[in-house]
């Protein structure tokens, strides 16, 4: 069995694309075969069906070292081999829950985190995965560096893969460039191949805190990070429309516009999508460490409720003020001061079709709409992307259009 798992991971994945092939040798991204491949699965398979194992001991370690073990399992789910697994799985998923000292075995430990990579559920996946990532919160670790960055990296791409694109999440030496020396984390969209991505990047340094139980706030970076891509997706694809939804829109593309050092950078604890990001992942901090009774110490706990503070402060700001060239502008002036009389940022609208709801370009410029209008039209349309599938998404951009061609 080694010496077949030894060549499959040596295989790696499509050396077309990059992508992933299935237990048939088929990459999942370009289709191409890889005959080698295939027939070394058949022989895995061949040999787990003729394995009579009756304890959950005597599962074979080397399939551990699989990424493909779950489709592996499907295939072959009513053999007493897996079921074995499946009640173990399901009872470690009520302990940890009862469990709130993390006191596991060496036994069931290990078995959490490799439930962690390789359970079929994505629910079962993140509960297991929180476990590995927070035990060093409450006492010494059973894991190992790798073990630990695993279960994060599993965790983290099952979160991302609920809401976006092919998920990826890397953990990085920021350090190395000069722009990036102070950055925690960050995140972006990457087409390559026909292939859409969602990425993830957060510091090394601030992994290793977490894995050392120094630190809880490299997790509601990560969190804040997702929000962002979230934000993105919400916009972008869902084209969702309400008053913060523009005001996330202007904000950025002032930032596109201005340029980050002279917009981003110095209205940062003002900018919409920030304080929503900020907000959201510190709520999900609270929520988990709720969930698994850990106890902060006194220095992340005073972050996150500085940091709360001042996203709902500026969340629930009506003015919506920004700084630009050294005077102070409401955000929708500013928006406008920018986006009328010109057709320099056409693009914008093709990027937010959105925009076509407060603005209308005539005789060669753009005039925002009456603020009766604008405010009639979010009335109508005032949903969130997680509210509604694409059918319903179709039909409010209908509602809407009709809706203002009426006033």
């Amino acid at each position: 069995m080694k010496e077949l798992v030894d060549k499959i991971i040596n295989i790696g994945n499509c050396s077309s694309c990059g992508g992933e092939y299935s237990i048939h040798g088929i990459c999942a991204y370009c289709n191409k075969k890889n005959n080698e491949l295939e027939e070394l699965f058949n022989k895995i398979i061949e040999i787990i069906k003729n394995n009579n194992a009756k304890e959950i001991n005597e599962v074979d370690n080397q399939l551990f070292r699989l990424k493909y073990y779950k489709e592996i399992n499907e295939h072959l789910l009513s053999k007493n081999y897996y079921k074995l697994l499946k009640v173990k799985e399901d009872e470690l998923i009520n302990k940890i829950y009862n469990d709130k000292n993390f006191n596991l075995s060496d036994e069931e430990s290990k078995l959490v985190q490799f439930f962690s990579v390789n359970s079929l559920n994505r629910e079962y996946r993140k509960s297991f995965g929180l476990y590995v990532i927070l035990s060093n919160f409450v006492k010494k670790s059973k894991y190992s560096k790798e073990e630990f960055l695993e279960s994060l990296n599993s965790y983290v791409l099952s979160i991302m893969s609920e809401h976006t694109y092919i998920p990826k999440f890397i953990v990085e030496n920021f350090s190395n460039t000069q722009s990036n020396k102070e950055l925690l984390g960050s995140q972006s969209f990457v087409k390559h191949d026909n292939i859409n991505e969602s990425v993830i990047k957060v510091s090394d340094t601030e992994i290793d805190k977490l894995y050392n139980g120094e630190s809880i706030l490299p997790l509601q970076t990560i969190y804040h990070e997702y929000i962002h891509l979230m934000q993105a997706a919400n916009l972008k694809e869902a084209q969702v429309f309400n008053k913060e939804a523009l005001y996330q829109i202007e904000d950025f593309l002032l930032t596109k516009m201005i340029g980050k050092k002279d917009y981003y950078d110095v209205n940062y604890a003002h900018i919409t999508f920030e304080s929503e990001a900020e907000i959201s992942s510190i709520s999900m901090i609270k929520t988990l460490i709720d969930s698994f009774n850990i106890k902060l110490n006194d220095l992340d706990n005073k972050e996150l409720e500085t940091n709360l503070f001042y996203a709902m402060v500026s969340q629930n700001d009506k003015d919506k003020i920004r700084e630009y060239d050294g005077k102070r502008y409401n955000l929708d002036i500013l928006f406008d001061m920018f986006m009328l009389g010109t057709n320099k940022y056409k693009e914008a609208f093709e990027m937010y079709p959105q925009l076509s709801y407060i603005y209308e370009f005539k005789d060669g410029r753009y005039y925002r709409k009456p603020k009766e209008t604008i405010d009639k039209i979010v009335e109508v349309f005032s949903v969130t992307g997680a509210d509604l599938n694409n059918f319903q998404i179709n039909m409010y951009k209908n509602n809407v259009e009709k809706h203002s061609k009426l006033i």
